[in-house]
């Protein structure tokens, strides 16, 4: 889970530099749903490839109110540079995650597995044999798309929802 979180949050940081610095009109007209500006349905081929998590962002929801994290760990940029992670979807529902790690990309076997698409809602089952992912993406075109992950964590005085959303830039 925390790979997964990690992921998620590279894929944010990657998205949102790209989305920072196109500020022009370049959408293709062929763009596949997702976000506001997009269809209910996406289409599987829109995802086919490999991705790049570039950035993330997190936030709590608490009674309805999001909760900016103010304060992030010390080292928490350098470990994302130095946790690099690409994730390749291929057209038979295999996902391929690889890891950066001491200049070469590796398969990272555990957070691999398939994936499923309906409509807005992407499933990804590990070989790890965790529970199912259930994200929603958010955003999707021919370079980049955006996934939202939303957890519900259980606390003494009620729930908190923590929302991620990863960035993904195409590679």
């Amino acid at each position: 889970m925390k790979n997964v979180w990690k992921m998620v949050a590279f894929v944010m940081m990657a998205v949102m530099s790209v989305s920072l610095t196109a500020c022009g009109d370049d959408d293709d007209d062929n763009t596949s749903g997702g976000g506001s500006g997009g269809g209910s349905e996406l289409s599987e081929a829109a995802l086919i490839g490999t991705w790049e998590i570039d950035y993330r962002q997190s936030w709590e929801v608490i009674d309805g109110q999001k909760i900016e994290f103010k304060t992030l760990p010390e080292n928490y940029l350098q470990e994302m540079i130095e946790e690099r992670q690409r994730i390749e979807f291929k057209d038979d529902h295999t996902v391929n995650v690889f890891q950066f790690d001491e200049g070469k990309w590796s398969l990272n076997y555990e957070d691999s597995g398939t994936w499923g698409l309906e409509g807005k809602s992407l499933k990804i089952k590990t070989n790890k044999g965790r529970e199912p992912q259930d994200l929603e993406i958010y955003e999707i075109d021919n370079n980049h798309f955006v996934l939202k992950h939303k957890e519900v964590e259980k606390e003494q005085n009620g729930e908190v929802v923590v929302e991620t959303y990863s960035f993904c830039v195409r590679v």
